[in-house]
């Protein structure tokens, strides 16, 4: 009875998700431009933000990007202050993760 009644909201907030992506396509469209115009203004920006998908910790980020741990630090600062991610405390180690997708 309670898996039932689990698979029933799960299948209802699948359907809900689908109908939120059709319905904000255009919203999402725009900020994801806005996004690529304000802070993917470089190479190595583009190629950090692609990194922050909340599997790569910080020092990675640097490593996989080719860039200082400062340049990763503020670039995240902007993002987090423009709420475009959050950052996971793991232990020691601090994962960044985009909040929109």
């Amino acid at each position: 009875m309670v898996n039932e009644i689990q698979t029933q909201i799960l299948a209802e907030l699948r359907q809900i998700r689908r109908f939120l992506a059709i319905l904000t396509k255009k919203e999402r469209q725009e900020h994801q431009q806005w996004v690529k115009e304000t802070f993917l203004t470089t190479e190595a920006r583009a190629k950090m933000f692609d990194l922050i998908d909340g599997t790569h910790n910080m020092g990675e980020i640097c490593q996989m990007a080719g860039v200082s741990d400062e340049t990763v630090r503020l670039f995240i600062k902007q993002l987090v202050d423009a709420g475009e991610i959050e950052i996971e405390q793991v232990g020691r180690e601090r994962i960044p993760r985009r909040v929109h997708l």
